[in-house]
């Protein structure tokens, strides 16, 4: 720990903590400038008395001021001194900057990405600083200083008046309090000097030793590696965007991105051995292949439904324990017999087609657009509001209604993987633009593996299981599952 943060965690737990010129020339160069710009310290009347530097003896007097014609404020300050006499001193060791708790107080909240508003409770004594997730569940937090002051005990009972949840998170400057008032199990006391620094010229806070701290719910031990991500305490998980790297995840949520290290969230990083004993992890990577949606009955075929229904739960557990947010982060769909996430999910540079839950390549039609690009159509629902009119009273009453729509997106070959670094096309994207340009028929033998591979990269783009292209032996040729067509005679989609 620097010099100055060490002394500035010392002189917060006095009452009027101030810091004089001659205190913060012994700091370290730059660590007194790191203070004043975060606003730590801000500078304050001028000190009334001040060391003598002219004896040994190191003395304290008060400073008199006397009329001079030398000086621009027309006064000039002197001190006694029983061997010096009248001691001139300079008014730059007059100079003194006060702790600013409030600043404190704001740049933890910053620092520790907690949801709310900072609150001074008790003034200049307590501040409620907001709430985030960390062991597990979400905890309040607040900066106390003179916790064992006389006064010590009207500090914890405002602590208890305004905490939500149990325990709640207490931060001091220094050592936690030992008097036994603050010994308990409501309250998890934290020692700002062992885990604040300033680095890169703002404060931080280790939250992983925080986290180190705080009691976890037994539900949650298997997940004790996890460290949540802070996110806003009405965040909903259809916000959420997580892609799923080799060696992290990506996640996104109300325009805040991360990306976090495999291990941190609870998963094996796929570069090390044993990794693909990770079963959440490989069940999030399946899940992101198939766009958010699994088929129980399909993995169930494959193995025990029980087990996958376990492995299912292990998963939500270890999201619910990622993101502090309320409810399920998949959901099953009895209707479909499909496990669904709430959350949207991909691999990584995937850049797949936006497919909408439900849609079948009967829904999509692809058309080749005079410039070389391709137009990529899908059916899907719009939501809009309906207002029928009641039989009994004529009252008009809102309801939510249903209609088809359609949805486009435009590609390049390339922006689609299909062609070269010159710009030809792959054989990919050949045998593609050979299939739109003839109505969706294209003659190859059934076995041509640039057609097989063609198959296999469009439903890995559109999230599809099923095949998008059939080989017809007594016609031998290949017909598209979905509408195809060029600028020419696209047509309307219908």
């Amino acid at each position: 720990m620097s010099e100055a943060l060490r002394d500035f965690w010392h002189r917060a737990e006095l009452e009027g903590p101030v810091f004089t010129y001659d205190e913060t020339r012994g700091w370290q160069e730059g660590e007194f400038e790191q203070l004043v710009r975060l606003g730590l310290l801000r500078e304050t009347e001028q000190a009334q008395h001040v060391m003598c530097d002219a004896c040994p003896e190191g003395h304290w007097e008060e400073v008199i001021w006397q009329p001079s014609a030398l000086t621009a404020s027309g006064l000039r300050g002197y001190i006694p001194c029983p061997a010096e006499m009248a001691v001139p001193v300079d008014v730059q060791r007059l100079r003194q900057w006060a702790v600013d708790l409030g600043v404190l107080a704001r740049l933890l909240a910053e620092a520790m990405e907690l949801s709310g508003t900072v609150n001074q409770i008790l003034m200049g004594r307590l501040w409620g600083l907001g709430r985030r997730r960390l062991g597990g569940r979400f905890r309040d937090v607040f900066l106390a200083v003179g916790a064992e002051w006389d006064d010590g005990t009207a500090l914890l009972a405002a602590v208890a008046r305004y905490q939500r949840t149990s325990p709640g998170l207490v931060l001091v400057p220094l050592r936690p309090p030992a008097s036994e008032g603050w010994q308990t199990p409501a309250i998890v006391l934290v020692n700002l000097a062992a885990v604040a620094r300033l680095d890169g010229g703002r404060l931080a806070v280790d939250l992983g030793y925080v986290e180190d701290l705080l009691p976890r719910e037994r539900a949650l031990e298997k997940v004790r590696s996890v460290r949540s991500v802070p996110v806003s305490e009405d965040a909903a998980w259809p916000e959420l965007a997580v892609e799923v790297h080799t060696s992290s995840l990506f996640v996104r949520i109300r325009g805040v991105e991360r990306e976090l290290p495999l291990d941190r969230c609870g998963f094996a990083d796929l570069r090390v051995t044993g990794a693909t004993g990770d079963r959440p992890l490989q069940l999030l990577r399946l899940f992101a292949m198939r766009r958010g949606r699994l088929s129980l009955r399909e993995r169930a075929a494959a193995g025990n439904q029980a087990a996958v229904k376990k492995q299912v739960s292990v998963l939500r557990q270890r999201l619910r324990a990622l993101f502090a947010i309320e409810g399920e982060p998949i959901v099953f769909e009895r209707a479909s017999g499909e496990y669904r996430c709430v959350f949207q999910v991909s691999l990584e540079s995937e850049g797949g087609f936006p497919t909408p839950a439900g849609a079948s390549w009967l829904d999509f039609r692809i058309v080749e657009l005079a410039d070389g690009r391709l137009a990529v159509g899908v059916r899907t629902k719009e939501k809009f509001q309906a207002r029928p009119v009641g039989r009994d009273d004529n009252r008009a009453t809102s309801e939510v209604a249903e209609r088809d729509s359609q949805e486009w997106h435009e590609y390049s070959l390339d922006r689609l993987g299909l062609a070269d670094q010159s710009g030809l096309p792959t054989p990919e994207g050949r045998i593609l633009l050979d299939l739109v340009r003839d109505s969706g028929k294209l003659r190859r033998r059934g076995d041509d593996m640039a057609v097989l591979k063609l198959g296999q990269w469009l439903r890995k783009w559109v999230g599809l299981e099923e095949a998008p292209l059939r080989y017809s032996a007594a016609r031998q040729v290949w017909i598209a599952h979905f509408e195809c067509g060029s600028e020419s005679k696209s047509g309307a989609f219908t």
